[in-house]
């Protein structure tokens, strides 16, 4: 089961935000990522969105050349 905010009781939906969603207080330390699980998470997106980007021009590419 997910972490919980400590004040209003919500899921925690993201360990990168040090507010929470719900009441916007902020989060205690330990229910955040560290430093290197963010890095790890920032490093991750990052090639996600990569791929994703190179996916979309291949695409493109394809329908242009059929096209």
């Amino acid at each position: 089961m997910g972490a919980k905010c400590p004040f209003c009781g919500s899921l925690i939906y993201s360990r990168r935000n040090v507010l929470c969603g719900v009441c916007g207080r902020r989060l205690p330390s330990d229910l955040l990522f560290g430093e290197r699980e963010r890095e790890a998470v920032e490093r991750d997106l990052t090639k996600a969105k990569h791929r994703m980007r190179q996916a979309i021009e291949e695409r493109r590419a394809r329908e242009a050349r059929d096209h």
